[in-house]
């Protein structure tokens, strides 16, 4: 459970950094919407297949929009991950990215490396919450790219033959 609870305060970590939005936009464009309904700040998060992990998806926003009164987050499935990394890029060229997104890890260093997501470092080393020992470190070698932090495991496969 205290994984769990990390890593929903970790998606709301990204989830307020606007990872997609880019740092020389003037103000007005890289606000987030706030709610009427509830006061709270609204943010998108993307995500990848439905089935099972869709639910799960659903029910970690769940979790999270339940247990706090800031911020509300909004899933929204968008295929597999080349739909959803197609739709995710031409969102950000078209500068309507959501604020969070799922990415496949092979993905995360083009991502990063284009400056579609944001450097989770500073992030992390501020919020004594967040404890990357709890992540196995086989599974945290593609979170880094360039000795920076740019996502976090979540969802990884391990094929068996």
């Amino acid at each position: 459970m205290k994984t769990i609870c990390r890593m929903l305060g970790l998606l709301a970590l990204m989830m307020v950094l606007g990872a997609c939005g880019d740092k020389k936009e003037d103000k007005a464009s890289s606000e987030h919407k706030v709610s009427a309904d509830s006061g709270r700040t609204e943010i998108t998060y993307w995500y990848a297949f439905g089935d099972k992990i869709g639910e799960n998806n659903e029910n970690l926003v769940k979790m999270f929009n339940d247990s706090q009164d800031k911020v509300l987050v909004k899933a929204e499935f968008q295929g597999n991950y080349a739909d959803l990394h197609s739709k995710t890029q031409a969102a950000f060229a078209a500068k309507n990215a959501p604020e969070v997104t799922l990415n496949e890890i092979a993905s995360i260093g083009v991502f990063a490396r284009s400056g579609m997501t944001e450097d989770l470092t500073p992030f992390i080393e501020r919020d004594s919450d967040i404890m990357l020992n709890d992540f196995n470190p086989g599974l945290m070698g593609n979170s880094y790219v360039d000795g920076k932090i740019h996502g976090l495991p979540y969802l990884r496969s391990t094929p068996i033959l």
